[in-house]
């Protein structure tokens, strides 16, 4: 199903999933990427919707312990795939070994979307919350110098006056 998958040819994953292919399979052992996740990376709304509606997980992680909803965010996918996460069930509350939100990486990556920083504000995700470094995601998109997630991040209640310290304590 893998290079189905990665060719987009719907046909031959509908011909994989008829015959019972198993949706939630590792498709890339090195990486440990299910195929939800490799449709996301070639952006797919229409193959993502296939294979959940035929029961892909998710929220089966790879083998970094990254959910599809980050993967999503990480290779700037179309707002409208990460509301499909989000009506599968898709969580919200993912944080990373350093404490980084789904809102610190979606601020840390200068092409993200506006659109899908509002949505993930909308569905809760807490644009007040520190990493371990003390920044909130309003401090990484100001580092990248992304205006319009600057722009959202203040108008959904980011504190623009806060400070934050490095673990050396510089400000």
């Amino acid at each position: 199903m893998y290079w189905a998958i990665k060719k987009g040819n719907m046909k031959l994953v509908e011909l994989f999933l008829e015959f019972n292919a198993d949706v939630n399979a590792v498709c890339d052992p090195q990486w440990g990427y299910s195929s939800l996740i490799l449709a996301l990376m070639q952006h797919s709304f229409d193959m993502c919707e296939l294979l959940l509606e035929n029961d892909a997980d998710v929220e089966l992680l790879d083998r970094y312990s990254m959910p599809p909803i980050l993967h999503a965010i990480l290779v700037n996918c179309s707002p409208e795939i990460i509301k499909l996460l989000l009506y599968w069930g898709s969580h919200t509350d993912f944080i990373d070994e350093t404490g980084r939100s789904l809102l610190h990486f979606a601020a840390n990556e200068p092409k993200t979307w506006g659109q899908t920083i509002s949505l993930l504000l909308t569905v809760g995700c807490d644009e007040m919350h520190r990493d371990n470094n003390g920044q909130t995601a309003l401090h990484m998109a100001a580092a990248n110098g992304s205006l319009e997630t600057v722009e959202v991040l203040v108008e959904f209640g980011g504190d623009k006056l806060i400070h934050t310290q490095d673990k050396s304590g510089k400000l």
